[in-house]
Order: structure tokens, then C-alpha cells, then sequence
């Protein structure tokens, strides 16, 4: 089981904003290790950061920029974003919390749902942005179910969609079953807290209202006028 830390700022239940610009990024000098991403890739992060064996850690599959603001989030607490779309940024920041997940490392995954928290929010450029079909796709494929990100998804589903024109609409059928099934129950949830059984008490809600044609109600004007 996870042990639940305090990862908001002190004083304050509002998440992190720790995200910087990949060229502000410091980099880092000194003994290093290799990291095998794939095949023809490699990147080296401190030795200092890893115990003393100087041996190549396998990093396989992994994403080369994901793995590189990982090693600047180690040294400096500040999470690497690539310039885009905020879609594009919401699938940068899912495929970091899933290296996160597999890696097992609270503290980042922590910061990195803060981030996707502050980006959801608008504090950055007071928009409302809500993480598109790809990037609940990645974070369902690379967690398990009930977990914090799933939760968040279908929050951002469930109480955030009216905030955010056309925000699922479009690519409704991109979701995973698996992202549709938890939206279900999520609003199924959410419906219990709301007034069950409308329209016992609003039938006229699911009226529909007679429409009269201009013609016959100037006619019936003009005849109630001469007499």
C-alpha cells in the first residue's frame, strides 16, 4: 500500500505548479551512469543519484523525454515540460506518471498529478483544459483500477466537462471501454448526490410546448381587434 504524503505546497491544499520549460532545465555535470532507453538511445544521470555499481541500468521501451525531466526532477523538484497543445502537454504529463507508477516513485508521481491538476485549472494561462481521450487512454493502460489518476480522470469527466467546450465530443469514440466503463460509474455516482427521480416532482420538464404559427396568431389578433 502507498503511504500517503503531503505533497501540496505548506500551508496550502493547492496543488504544486512545478512545471518549467525544457531549455530552462538545468543540467547536470559529474560521474554518471548510462541509461539504456531502447537500442540506439542512451542518456547518462549522476552517479550520486543511484548506489555505486557501475553498471548500465535498462530503461527499454521507456521515453527519452520522460526519462530525461525524471533525472532534473530528481536534482531540482521541477518537472521538464516539452513546449504544445495542452493536449499534447496532458500526454507528456500522463506518460510521466505512468514511468512514475512503474518506477515506484510516490513523491514524483505526486508532483507530476499536481501538475496535471495546475495545467486542468487554468492557473497557467487561466483557460480551462481538461486531458483528451489519449491521455486518459495512457493513464488507464498503465494503472490499476481505483487508483489516484483513474479517480482524477473521471472527476475531470464528471464535474468538469461542462467547463470545457467540446472537450470529449469529438473523440468520444477514442476512449478505452475500460475509461467509459469508470465515466459510467462515476456519473452514476455522481446522480445519487443530486435529486433522484426528477421527474416525479417536474413532469413538465418532458412537456413539449405548443407552437403557434405567426400567421394564425395575427389573424386572430386582427379579428378580436374589429370587433
Amino acid at each position: 500500500m502507498e503511504k500517503k504524503k503531503n505533497h501540496t505546497t505548506a500551508g496550502s491544499d493547492r496543488p504544486k505548479d512545478i512545471c518549467v520549460p525544457t531549455q530552462d532545465a538545468e543540467s547536470f555535470q559529474g560521474r554518471t551512469i548510462k541509461l539504456s532507453i531502447d537500442e540506439s538511445t542512451d542518456t547518462e544521470i549522476p552517479q550520486v543519484l543511484f548506489r555505486t555499481d557501475p553498471y548500465t541500468i535498462d530503461l527499454s521501451g521507456e521515453i527519452f523525454d520522460v526519462v530525461n525531466a525524471y533525472v532534473t526532477w530528481l536534482y531540482i523538484r521541477k518537472l521538464a515540460v516539452l513546449e504544445g497543445t495542452p493536449l499534447d502537454v496532458f500526454e507528456y504529463l500522463a506518460d510521466a506518471f505512468v514511468f512514475g507508477e512503474r518506477i515506484v516513485d510516490i513523491e514524483f508521481k505526486n508532483d507530476v498529478m499536481d501538475s496535471i491538476i495546475v495545467q486542468a485549472t487554468g492557473a497557467r494561462d487561466g483557460k480551462i483544459h481538461l486531458p483528451g481521450s489519449s491521455s486518459m487512454n495512457r493513464i488507464f493502460s498503465g494503472t490499476v483500477g481505483g487508483s489516484p489518476p483513474r479517480r482524477l480522470m473521471v472527476d475531470f469527466f464528471v464535474d468538469g466537462v461542462h467547463d470545457a467546450d467540446g472537450f470529449w465530443e469529438h473523440d468520444v469514440d477514442l476512449y478505452s471501454e475500460e475509461v467509459l466503463r469508470d465515466m459510467l460509474k462515476g456519473m452514476r455516482e455522481k446522480r445519487r448526490l443530486a435529486d433522484r427521480c426528477p421527474w416525479k416532482n417536474d413532469c413538465a420538464n418532458y412537456h413539449e410546448e405548443e407552437v403557434v404559427e405567426s400567421a394564425a396568431v395575427e389573424a386572430s389578433d386582427s379579428s378580436s381587434e374589429s370587433t
